[in-house]
């Protein structure tokens, strides 16, 4: 069973990249396998995991900025995770509504 969790920001350090990571390392925890779609301008989910260690329960990042290539990009990764997690970016834009309606 995958499903999508949105976080659109209106505003940089909103902590919606910290909950995301946050939501992700919970559900790694409980034995899902878990991934980060990093739509993120400022790519934070990407930059935490690269600090992650490799010791603690796998979260996949993948950082994803093209916004025509989000929809299909989600829907393979859908099918490969038992939890998705879709970072915004950090405003109000085009792309934010468009994860949104993802």
């Amino acid at each position: 069973m995958a499903f999508t969790l949105v976080f659109g920001k209106c505003k940089g350090g909103c902590a919606a990249s910290l909950t995301s990571c946050n939501l992700a390392v919970y559900f790694a925890h409980k034995g899902y396998k878990t991934a980060i779609l990093d739509c993120d301008i400022n790519q934070s989910c990407k930059t935490w995991v690269d600090l992650r260690s490799e010791e603690l329960p796998t979260v996949d990042v993948i950082p994803m900025l093209e916004t025509k290539k989000m929809a299909r990009t989600a829907n393979e990764l859908k099918k490969q995770y038992d939890i998705l997690i879709i970072d915004g970016s950090p405003a109000l834009t085009e792309q934010t509504s468009y994860l949104i309606l993802l």
